[in-house]
């Protein structure tokens, strides 16, 4: 089994969940930024219909958040 470095030397917490970052530059910043706010304004939207069907908004806002992963993955190297 080929080794991976300091990453195999981690809990499966400390894989899972980064407690150190790189610093981002200013093009990544402002991506997180974009892909953070566009997650923030759809929740917001969906909000309007809770009261149609809380179970299906609740989900759809949970869906919403897991989405906006792809502020990780954009900056993924």
């Amino acid at each position: 089994m080929e080794t991976q470095g300091a990453y195999d030397t981690k809990s499966v917490g400390e894989q899972r969940i980064r407690k150190e970052y790189r610093p981002l530059t200013i093009e990544e910043s402002e991506i997180v930024a974009e892909i953070k706010q566009k997650a923030i304004d759809f929740i917001d939207f969906v909000e309007k219909f809770k009261s149609k069907d809380p179970r299906l908004v609740a989900m759809a806002q949970t869906s919403i958040e897991q989405a906006s992963w792809a502020a990780t993955s954009a900056i993924t190297k």
